[in-house]
């Protein structure tokens, strides 16, 4: 119980702090592109990712919050990895990721594939702490306009 409540202070005041939009963003020459998130947790670690929608053919970046379950540290090591495997099968493509940028926090870039849907999974490689995160079935738009029209209407 005391994990979950320190786990979600955790994510508010992350999502506090990284995701404000200052007015209708819509008034405005240009519209601000939404940020997507996904929590995640194993047995091993809990994953707070943020990214831009997700249009095929651009390279874009996720923010990858990494911390180990069993002394509630940040992952201060390692990689991270992200794999994607067409839902209609064929080959998983995988977006690499750094080192560290600081303690808990990783960078992920990489091309997005080909429109459709996709189970996708972070992976962690660290010294010690080898774990996947299923991440469920998510959707590779064909256009920017399409893929943001979809994120705004996310909660």
């Amino acid at each position: 119980m005391m994990r979950h409540l320190l786990s979600a202070i955790l994510i508010g005041t992350l999502a506090a702090a990284g995701c404000t939009r200052g007015g209708d963003a819509r008034a405005g020459a240009a519209a601000e592109t939404p940020t997507l998130d996904v929590t995640s947790w194993t047995d091993k670690s809990e994953l707070f990712m943020e990214y831009p929608p997700l249009v095929a053919g651009e390279t874009i970046r996720f923010a990858v919050h990494l911390t180990k379950l069993a002394d509630f540290s940040a992952l201060n090591a390692g990689r991270s990895s992200i794999e994607m495997t067409p839902e209609s099968g064929g080959s998983p493509v995988t977006l690499a990721g750094s080192d560290p940028l600081r303690p808990g926090a990783f960078r992920v870039e990489g091309k997005i594939p080909p429109a459709g849907r996709y189970r996708w999974a972070l992976l962690v490689d660290a010294p010690g702490l080898s774990d996947r995160h299923d991440l469920g079935v998510t959707t590779v738009f064909g256009d920017k306009a399409t893929a943001i029209a979809d994120a705004e209407k996310r909660p």
